[in-house]
């Protein structure tokens, strides 16, 4: 089990809390669940483009500024129309990742990234958007075109046939096909769309991943590169953790949220009497 026994536990006490109460958690846990996503979306985008973030930040003269939220907009949309394609295709509404393709990921690489993604995937051996090997020498060099298509569907097999826990299987599936690099650009945010696709049809929340948090998740992330090349499962365990933890987190925000509500809930029926 890649996760970490103890946090798997927690993570699952929890879960059973809600699905033990369905007539009202389930409702809430939705709801929550909708606005975690939106959260998510924004995200996403932020985590592949820190250097706009900070210039927003830096508040950049005013033609300059306008420009800049114009692309975070579209960075969003594009993020936004992919997911929504992830939870309203037929083929997908139901038994998601039994039914994944590798049409369905190119699919969402196109939404992500219309103009870089339009042919599907990469024809070139090396890149320089989004390419893990520049951005960390030495550590892992993306497979060559010709092995794209093998790796994708040895990927979906082993996460569809595996036994692993859902939160496994989402996290095997975000690192697997983000280390492929089967795209010129926005594989990672293709990976994290596909992943909490696939949280999302076990009834977890998102593993929602805050800009600030880049370095922390590129670092296991790189760490579970070097794993892959090597074949080392302790390698890749934190970057399972990473992802586990954020759910966890979420799980403890929809707990909260409905705590508050019950208690409102009692309080006004008190009020009443």
């Amino acid at each position: 089990m890649p996760v970490d026994i103890n946090l798997m536990k927690r993570i699952k006490e929890k879960k059973k809390k809600i699905d033990e109460n369905p007539e009202y958690y389930k409702k809430r846990q939705l709801k929550i669940n909708e606005s975690l996503v939106v959260l998510g979306d924004i995200y996403s985008w932020y985590q592949e483009n820190p250097e706009i973030q900070d210039a927003i930040v830096d508040n950049l003269h005013i033609k300059s500024s306008k420009k800049l939220h114009k692309k975070v907009y579209e960075g969003i949309r594009q993020i936004k129309n992919a997911w929504y394609y992830l939870t309203n295709n037929p083929a997908l509404k139901k038994n998601f990742l039994k039914n994944l393709e590798e049409e369905h990921i190119k699919k969402v690489a196109k939404l992500i990234d219309p103009k870089n993604n339009i042919k599907g995937y990469r024809k070139q051996p090396e890149f320089t958007s989004g390419d893990v090997s520049l951005n960390f020498p030495g550590i892992y060099q993306p497979p060559k075109p010709r092995e794209i298509h093998d790796l994708i569907s040895r990927c979906l097999n082993n996460v569809k046939q595996g036994d692993l826990f859902p939160i496994e299987k989402a996290a095997y599936t975000h690192l697997n096909l983000a280390a492929i690099q089967p795209f010129w650009d926005g594989n990672k945010r293709t990976a994290r769309l596909i992943q909490d696709r696939i949280l999302y049809d076990y009834g977890f929340p998102p593993a929602i991943i805050h800009p600030g948090e880049r370095k922390a998740y590129m670092d296991v992330f790189c760490l579970a590169l070097q794993g892959l090349k090597n074949n080392k499962l302790e390698k890749q365990r934190p970057f399972f953790d990473f992802i586990a933890g954020k759910v966890n987190m979420a799980l403890d925000d929809i707990l909260n949220y409905m705590e508050v509500d019950i208690k409102h809930l009692n309080n006004s029926e008190k009020d009443n009497h």
